[in-house]
């Protein structure tokens, strides 16, 4: 699987994922600045068949097409916050 992980992740987080663990992974500040639009990133994503990794589903849910890994911040996945949708 190949991944482009949103801007909530440090850019740092997709050098470890390519260096120490052998993945295909891109951060958004590889596609534009920071607050590049969800548009441009969704359509980067499905260009590259990439996976977005992103806390924010609500952002990309609607969009057609697209791979999601959805990470829950962790006092939701200790509270029994939103899940990912399935």
């Amino acid at each position: 699987m190949r991944f482009l992980l949103d801007e909530m992740f440090p850019e740092a987080a997709a050098t470890m994922l390519r260096d120490e663990h052998g993945h295909d992974a891109l951060h958004v500040g590889d596609v534009g600045p920071h607050g590049t639009d969800d548009l441009a990133v969704a359509t980067f994503a499905r260009s590259g068949h990439r996976a977005v990794v992103t806390e924010n589903v609500a952002d990309d849910a609607t969009a057609p097409d697209l791979a999601l890994v959805c990470v829950l911040k962790r006092e939701q996945a200790s509270s029994g916050g939103q899940h990912c949708p399935t």
